[in-house]
Formats: structure tokens, sequence, C-alpha cells
């Protein structure tokens, strides 16, 4: 009986707010006062959620893009466990982001297949970390943190297109995920906020050669795919 009347709790993390959901209801959007920090944020958000037993609610965060380095992770052979592949998938962070090279990372796979190249997400710790100490203080159980591009391809109809652009934004940055020959090629990751989301796409076009691809974009105010031309 507990558990049918346990709730499951969605908070948003954009660059600008937070936001809280049951389900498809939009509980509370909360915008960020200056200089708050995330944790303070969160828990003035989650403090307003309604009342629940202690422990019997739960909460995932589906978090900004800003939040969230994705990158592409070739297949090597003699991989032989998800662990490995893990492992594999850190040792690129350095290089691939030499930014976050200093920081404890935390890498999780958007899409992993035997023989394929995967695309990964990179996260780091200390975020993870603050997301389930707030949960913690709120007395919530923490069921982890969705990525945009987990949550994009998760509601993509598989199988997923020979050739094809995957499109997560936030007010910071715009990701693009090329897939070209079946396979992930590369992502690229723009803050060009003085153009549009179409312009940028005509420029990523150009720059991986996959002028003609379809391109699919998360709109993560409303939780939505739609898909995108240069027509706008």
């Amino acid at each position: 009986m507990l558990l049918r009347m346990a709730k499951n709790l969605q908070c948003d993390i954009f660059p600008d707010r937070v936001r809280l959901w049951k389900g498809a209801t939009l509980l509370r959007d909360l915008p960020l006062q200056q200089e708050e920090r995330l944790e303070e944020a969160l828990n003035r958000l989650l403090a307003a959620r309604p009342a629940g037993m202690r422990w019997q609610d739960n909460v995932t965060f589906r978090l900004g893009n800003h939040l969230v380095n994705t990158f592409v992770v070739p297949w090597q052979e003699g991989i032989s466990s998800l662990e490995e592949m893990r492992c594999y998938a850190q040792s690129l962070i350095p290089n691939t982001f030499p930014e976050l090279a200093s920081q404890a990372m935390r890498v999780e796979f958007e899409t992993l297949e035997q023989g394929q190249t995967a695309l990964a997400a990179a996260i780091e710790q200390r975020i993870w970390q603050l997301l389930g100490d707030v949960a913690r203080q709120r007395h919530l159980r923490f069921r982890g943190a969705i990525t945009p591009f987990q949550f994009l391809l998760q509601r993509y109809p598989e199988p997923l297109p020979v050739e094809g652009i995957f499109i997560v934004a936030d007010d910071e940055s715009t990701s693009f995920a090329c897939r070209s020959g079946h396979r992930w090629q590369h992502v690229h990751k723009l803050a060009l906020n003085d153009f549009s989301l179409v312009e940028q796409l005509g420029l990523v076009r150009r720059l991986s050669g996959l002028r003609h691809a379809p391109s699919f974009c998360l709109d993560n105010e409303h939780w939505d795919i739609r898909q995108v031309s240069l027509a706008g």
C-alpha cells in the first residue's frame, strides 16, 4: 500500500532556474537567485513539494546541458565488460575536455553496443554527490540523474538512423551528436547565444559533412522531441 502512495518526482536543473514535476504536472518553477548555489536552490524547490512520509517519495534529477559533457568513445577490441569500457572512456576525458582534467568525473553511457562506437556523458562527481546529498536532506529516495541525450534517445523510435543529428540545448549551450554510417562520429558543443538553433544546425552540418541528415531536437521546456530543418 505504501509503495502505491509513493510519489515519483522529477527535478529539472537549468542554468537560470529549477523546476519540480510529478509526472506531467509541473508543481513549481523556481528562478535562481543571484549568486545562489545549486544546493540552496534545490533545497528551496523540494521544500515546497507536496507533503509525504519520510523516505517514501522518489526523486530523479534531469540535468541541463550545461552540466553534461557528451563525447564519442570508439570501440576497443579486447574489452570484455562494462567496467573496462567505462575505464577506457574515463581515460579519454583529459584530452577530450582539458578543462576537466583535474576534476573527478563520473561516466555514463547514453548508448553502448558490442563492437559499436558509444555515446558517453561525463558528469562532475561533485554534482552527482550534491544531488544525492540534497535528496537525503529532504528525506527522498535518490533515483539518479537523467541527461538530455538519454531522455532524447530513450524516446526516439528504434532503430537509430544511418545518418542523423541529435540536438539538446539550454540557455548556455547546444550540443549536436552526429551519426553517419550507423555510428556516432562526433559531438559538437556550441555556446553561440547570438545564433538561432537553425543557424547553429547549418554550421554543424557543414562541419560534419551531414548536409542532408535528419535532425531531432529535445525541447526540454515541455520534454518532447521535434524534427528540425534549415527552414526552421
